[in-house]
């Protein structure tokens, strides 16, 4: 059709009508293989003058550049235009100017008096120009943008030959444009295609179950391979069934509230629903509803992810929550009874030692025989060393049972200070005010056992210094005296229950009370200049009063 010789007579619309009916025909059947640029560069010749150059291009909206992609009728004269260029004219790309763009979009064809200077958006050599201008086959040239609805699509240009002008400016124009929308039409269906393309990938690659159905009765139109899997039912069981008749709603009220709040919210999410598979047994889902439309026809899209493993999961763990809840209180009503049994045990023992050691006094003071005063107090330190034991594990039963609580480091060191027995020895407390641990409340025990601890086998002790410092993000306390210090091979045994000159409990009540939150205490110091206890406390058990936990330094 392209070479067809027609007589262009502008008032011989009846021929040009026959031109374009044949053109529009052929676009709406043109293959999608074919070179469109080229047809329409061929089409336009039908228009404009004979031995007339078009050049049609393609116009990048990101890049705003117009690059030649079709030039007709330079025939046997292209090879000498291109190697005044330098270079091939297809594939030629020009930046557009912004200014430019507008009269492009309007898709109107008009004189470019510029020349093609003007065409090239002063982007050739003045010189080039001039070359290809002197040429007989170059003389008058126009522009038209091809555009649709505003949307830039590329460019038509002719030149004319010299001495002729353009007679059909507005038949150009028309066909331009009719074009540009065949063109957007075509982007608008390659767009829809590839977004259908890209929607059906993932509607059936979904691992959720998806559904497409009719909203007026639930019809399914479509459902995904998770779907058919999920549910236990092949394709045709289900295409054109109603999702009532295969009763995949355990409760059908389910589907009419989903409904309600599609319509309330325009959406539905997160619905917990059980469903029903093909063999009866129930599945467990979050559901989520959208309208959409096929054709003119109102859907639903509909999608399930399947959570029958973790209601499931929910089940077992409540029920092993019942279990320990069970368990808990049956613990609880026991160390109860225990508790209560250990009290009466200690309160009838400590009755009996005290009759014990009345009645050692009393012999003692009647046995004339003073050599049996050795023995006297062998059996009351015996007694008072029951009575120590006793009083042990009131203490140890005691740990733990409350809550840890924050507490006032300088305080404790202040109130333990009020009981130990420290006569001459000085206690210099630098703990720095406000400061809190999180810990046990029998926490104030530690300070005291450290205190006793010192003043008992310090010997020459004189000071006990309780100080704070860090190390590697935690907080330290500092317990230190001046006296004997801790041998070597002693420091990891002195926290052994029962090791020691004394009972042997009081260091090994001190690391149980600690361990409650975390804390951990070691003794550092040198044998021969003094103890040094260091308690670590974690960065979260530490604070300054006034400050979030963790962050003070």
């Amino acid at each position: 059709m392209t070479g067809e010789t027609l007589e262009r007579k502008p008032q011989d619309f009846r021929k040009w009508f026959e031109v374009l009916s044949r053109t529009f025909e052929d676009l709406n059947n043109f293959p999608p293989e074919g070179d469109l640029y080229q047809f329409i560069g061929g089409t336009l010749r039908h228009f404009v003058p004979e031995n007339t150059i078009i050049v049609v291009s393609t116009f990048d909206p990101d890049a705003k550049t117009v690059t030649l992609h079709a030039v007709e009728g330079l025939g046997i004269r292209q090879p000498e235009v291109e190697r005044i260029l330098g270079r091939s004219l297809k594939g030629m790309t020009f930046p557009v100017p912004d200014q430019v763009l507008p009269e492009m979009a309007s898709g109107e064809c008009n004189e470019i008096r510029g020349g093609l200077a003007d065409l090239s958006f002063g982007l050739l050599p003045q010189e080039t120009c001039r070359k290809i201008e002197t040429k007989p086959y170059f003389g008058k040239v126009y522009g038209a943008g091809i555009s649709w609805k505003g949307r830039l699509e590329g460019a038509a240009l002719f030149i004319l030959p010299d001495g002729t002008d353009l007679e059909n400016h507005d038949l150009i124009t028309f066909f331009i444009r009719q074009v540009a929308g065949f063109l957007s039409r075509k982007d608008a269906e390659t767009g829809l295609r590839v977004s259908e393309e890209k929607f059906s990938t993932a509607f059936h690659s979904s691992a959720a179950l998806m559904s497409i159905s009719t909203k007026q009765d639930g019809r399914l139109i479509d459902v995904n391979e998770t779907f058919l899997d999920t549910l236990g039912f092949s394709r045709d069981e289900v295409i054109g069934k109603k999702v009532t008749e295969l009763g995949i709603y355990q409760q059908p009220s389910d589907r009419v509230h989903a409904l309600r709040v599609l319509e309330e919210r325009g959406k539905v999410r997160k619905l917990e629903v059980p469903v029903r598979t093909k063999d009866g047994s129930v599945q467990y889902g979050l559901l989520a509803m959208d309208n959409i439309l096929i054709g003119e026809v109102p859907c639903l899209l509909t999608t399930m992810v399947d959570i029958t493993e973790q209601k499931i999961l929910e089940k077992e763990m409540e029920f092993h929550s019942q279990e320990v809840m069970k368990f808990s209180r049956s613990l609880d009503m026991a160390i109860r009874k225990l508790n209560l049994l250990s009290s009466i045990t200690r309160h009838d023992i400590n009755n009996q030692l005290t009759v014990l050691m009345g009645y050692l006094e009393i012999l003692e003071m009647k046995q004339p025989d003073t050599s049996n005063d050795e023995y006297f107090q062998k059996a009351a330190t015996a007694a008072q060393r029951i009575s120590t034991m006793i009083q042990f594990t009131r203490t140890y039963e005691s740990i733990g049972a409350m809550a840890p609580v924050w507490q006032d480091i300088r305080t404790l060191a202040d109130a333990a200070a009020k009981e130990a027995p420290l006569g001459k020895v000085i206690l210099k407390n630098d703990l720095p005010a406000g400061a809190e641990v999180y810990a046990d409340p029998l926490i104030v025990k530690v300070f005291y056992n450290l205190m006793d601890n010192a003043v008992r086998y310090g010997g020459r002790i004189s000071t006990i210094r309780f100080s704070a410092g860090g190390r590697d993000g935690d907080r330290v306390i500092v317990c230190e005296d001046d006296g004997y210090g801790i041998p070597a091979g002693e420091k990891e045994m002195i926290f052994e229950r029962g090791y020691g000159k004394n009972t042997g409990l009081g260091l090994f009540l001190t690391r149980e009370i600690l361990g409650i939150t975390g804390i951990t205490v070691r003794e550092n110091g040198e044998p021969g200049t003094g103890a040094r206890f260091e308690i670590t406390v974690p960065e979260e058990a530490y604070r300054i009063t006034g400050q979030i936990p963790g962050s003070a330094h």
